[in-house]
């Protein structure tokens, strides 16, 4: 599972769909090959009386791959990638990670078809204006920032922290196109 939401509530009243379609089309980047919901309600006793709590999940999946049930994925800003999607080798499938040096430098298993070998992979300078983990700041980027235009948290385009994606996000992403 690539993507995960969850609402909880605790006043007893049902969790629309609209808000379970405002997380999915949220975490839908995470994993275009699944997708799924469950609902719950409980009643709990507590010192006041009993109360009915009302829970709903979202999920996304991303498929690992059709010949084999492990590839290499990292987490980078908060999301997953699988980092067969982020080199050049032809016929080469990267299959796990072991290890991120504090250099960036990651350690992983890769297979060519016949053989496993290990294998190193360096990192590039990355601009900052890179918001989509691709190592280049460009449109996609840009249509990211815009998507999360405003007040948020733990958003991939909150390029300086400060809780919002705003103006200043988007000057560290023009300033670092191409």
């Amino acid at each position: 599972m690539c993507g995960l939401g969850a609402i909880l509530r605790t006043d007893g009243e049902p969790i629309p769909d609209e808000w379970l379609d405002l997380i999915d089309a949220r975490i839908a980047h995470r994993g275009p090959d699944g997708e799924g919901r469950f609902r719950d309600r409980a009643r709990v006793a507590t010192p006041k009386g009993t109360r009915t709590i009302t829970v709903a999940l979202v999920h996304r999946r991303m498929s690992r791959g059709a010949d084999d049930v492990r590839v290499a994925t990292v987490w980078h800003r908060g999301d997953l990638f699988d980092l067969n999607g982020l080199i050049s080798g032809e016929g080469i499938t990267l299959l796990s990670v072991f290890g991120i040096s504090n250099a960036g430098i990651i350690a992983c298993s890769g297979r060519d078809g016949t053989r496993n070998f290990a294998v190193r992979l360096t990192p590039v300078d990355v601009p900052a204006g890179d918001v989509t983990g691709d190592c280049r700041a460009g449109f996609i980027d840009l249509l990211t920032l815009l998507s999360e235009w405003g007040p948020c948290t733990y958003c991939i385009a909150d390029l300086d922290g400060d809780g919002t994606v705003g103006p200043a996000d988007l000057m560290i992403v023009l300033a670092t196109w191409g």
